[in-house]
C-alpha cells in the first residue's frame, strides 16, 4: 500500500514538474528579440543631478 502510494505521488511530482518546464518555454518565446530603435544612440538631452566625483 505505502509503495503504491508512494509510486504515484512520485509519477504525480514528475508531472507537475513537467508541465511547468513546458511553461517556462513557451513563455520564453515571447520576449522580445530586438532593442527598440535609438537605445544605442547619444542622447545629450538627459537631465543629470551633478558630478560624483
Amino acid at each position: 500500500m505505502m509503495k503504491k502510494f508512494i509510486s504515484v505521488l512520485l509519477t504525480a511530482l514528475f508531472l507537475i514538474n513537467f508541465m511547468n518546464i513546458i511553461t517556462i518555454k513557451t513563455s520564453a518565446a515571447t520576449l522580445p528579440t530586438l532593442p527598440p530603435t535609438g537605445f544605442d544612440t547619444i542622447q545629450n538631452n538627459i537631465p543629470h543631478a551633478g558630478k560624483l566625483f
